[in-house]
């Protein structure tokens, strides 16, 4: 599809996420640079039950893995996360 391939080119694709954590996590963004570069993640929290967050994942930046990253700094990885949790 062109238009999506432009939309990721421009950097006005919207990705969203969805995801669950191990932990309880705190609503607003992930801002720690990675590689050097900035990144940054918008978090949502949609539910928690028994130890693990539910939550919808907004990239603001692209970087690899950014979203598994982001949350194992948070001190709440990715549940089944081998890599990074």
């Amino acid at each position: 599809n062109p238009g999506l391939a432009r939309a990721f080119r421009e950097g006005t694709a919207h990705r969203e996420y969805r995801a669950v954590a191990v932990g309880s996590v705190a609503p607003g963004a992930w801002t720690a640079p990675l590689e050097g570069k900035r990144a940054h993640t918008n978090v949502t929290v949609l539910g928690e039950d028994n130890g693990f967050s539910a939550l919808a994942l907004t990239l603001q930046t692209g970087r690899t893995h950014q979203i598994r990253q982001h949350s194992a700094l948070a001190g709440t990885p990715l549940a089944g996360d081998r890599r990074y949790g």
